[in-house]
């Protein structure tokens, strides 16, 4: 059996966290997969390790596939997975302590190549705060 190697990077944009109280489980991802694979999952978390209850927001700030195989990339957050025509989105509060999904869907039709996202997200109440 033939083995393809499909390459995506999944990176978080870092502007400025001294006062953030959260944080992301991982900033960048290294996938290989099979071609046959018609949907790729990068897992990852917010966490929120504050003393209040956050309400964050994500942007998708760059959405690179290759168009005329692949159907896109979907966001999935702690409220459901989004179209991958949607770009950015408001997730629900998180508790004191508690985590979030925040995965990337890379939707690969069974087809080979590289995808690359970037999301940055904030604190809504602190816009400075992004991560």
């Amino acid at each position: 059996m033939c083995r393809y190697i499909l390459s995506f990077l999944f990176t978080l944009s870092l502007n400025a966290v001294v006062f953030a109280q959260f944080t992301m489980e991982s900033l960048s991802y290294n996938v290989e997969t099979y071609s046959e694979d018609f949907e790729i999952v990068i897992k990852n978390n917010v966490f929120n390790s504050g003393q209040d209850s956050i309400t964050t927001a994500w942007l998708r700030v760059v959405n690179d596939y290759p168009t005329a195989r692949w159907t896109g990339t979907s966001i999935c957050d702690n409220i459901n997975c989004a179209s991958p025509s949607v770009s950015s989105r408001e997730m629900l509060p998180i508790a004191p302590g508690d985590s979030s999904r925040l995965d990337v869907h890379f939707l690969t039709n069974g087809f080979t190549g590289d995808g690359d996202v970037e999301i940055l997200i904030w604190d809504v109440s602190d816009s400075a705060g992004s991560v």
